[in-house]
C-alpha cells in the first residue's frame, strides 16, 4: 500500500461509525461505482450508514436497492467528461472520495481509449480540490494493483519480476495507466497540501463472493 499522510483504506471506511457519534454525516464520493469492485464499496459504504455519492453514466446501472436508499445519490456523467469546476460542485458535503476505475477487461477496454482513464480521473479529482474552499479537508483512496511497484522501491521483487512488470507496463495500456495513477498521487500530491490525505491500495487477488474477510 502506497500511503500519504499516515491514511489506511479501513480508518476512512471506518469514518462512518465516528461520524455518527459527532452527530456529523458526511458524504462519501465514488468513481467506478457500477464496476465488480465500486459496487462492492458503495454497499459497503451505505451499510456503515454512510451518505453515498456516485458518478455513474446511467443510474439504470446502478441496483435498485441501492437507487432506492435515500442516503445514495446517483450523479449521471461520464467522468472525465465533468469539467474540473462541475465536479468541484459535486464535492459539496463530501469530504471522502474513492476511486475503484478501472479498465473493462475486454480488447475495447484494454488497448482502446481512453489510455489513462485512472490517471485522468486522479487529476480531474486533485483539480477539483484545488478549486474548493481552503479549509475543506479530503481524504482520497485509489484503487490500483499489486502490479504496479510501490515507489518508494520498498516492493520485495526478483530482478526477473521487476523486468516483466516493466515489460507489462510497455505492451498493456491498463498497466501503464496504473502505473501513472500511482505516481500522479506520489509525487504531483504527496504530502505538499495538508487538506489531502491519501492512500492508494494494491490488492494482489480479488475473489467475488458474499464474505468479507479481513483487511
Amino acid at each position: 500500500r502506497a500511503r500519504g499522510r499516515q491514511l489506511t483504506t479501513l480508518a476512512l471506511l471506518d469514518e462512518a461509525a465516528a461520524q455518527a457519534q459527532r452527530g456529523e454525516m458526511a458524504t462519501v464520493l465514488v468513481l467506478g461505482a457500477t464496476g465488480a469492485t465500486g459496487s462492492r464499496v458503495v454497499a459497503q459504504l451505505l451499510e456503515r450508514g454512510e451518505r453515498v455519492r456516485a458518478v455513474v453514466r446511467s443510474k439504470a446501472s446502478v441496483p435498485e436497492p441501492v437507487r432506492a436508499n435515500e442516503r445514495f445519490e446517483a450523479v449521471e456523467a461520464s467522468v472525465l467528461d465533468i469539467p474540473a469546476s462541475d465536479l468541484a460542485k459535486h464535492l459539496d458535503g463530501v469530504d471522502r472520495i474513492v476511486s475503484c476505475l478501472g479498465h473493462n477487461p475486454t480488447a475495447k477496454g484494454i488497448f482502446g481509449k481512453p489510455y489513462y482513464l485512472c490517471t485522468e480521473a486522479i487529476e480531474l479529482v486533485h483539480k477539483a480540490i484545488l478549486s474548493t474552499p481552503a479549509d475543506r479537508k479530503y481524504k482520497v483512496v485509489l484503487m490500483n494493483t499489486i502490479g504496479t511497484p510501490h515507489p518508494d522501491g520498498s516492493d520485495k521483487t526478483s530482478a526477473m519480476q521487476r523486468a516483466a512488470l516493466k515489460l507489462l507496463a510497455c505492451c498493456v495500456p491498463p498497466v501503464r495507466d496504473n502505473n501513472s495513477a500511482l505516481m500522479y498521487m506520489h509525487k504531483q500530491i504527496g504530502t505538499k497540501d495538508p487538506r489531502i490525505e491519501w492512500a492508494v491500495v494494491r490488492p494482489d487477488g480479488l475473489l467475488e463472493g458474499d464474505e468479507v474477510t479481513e483487511y
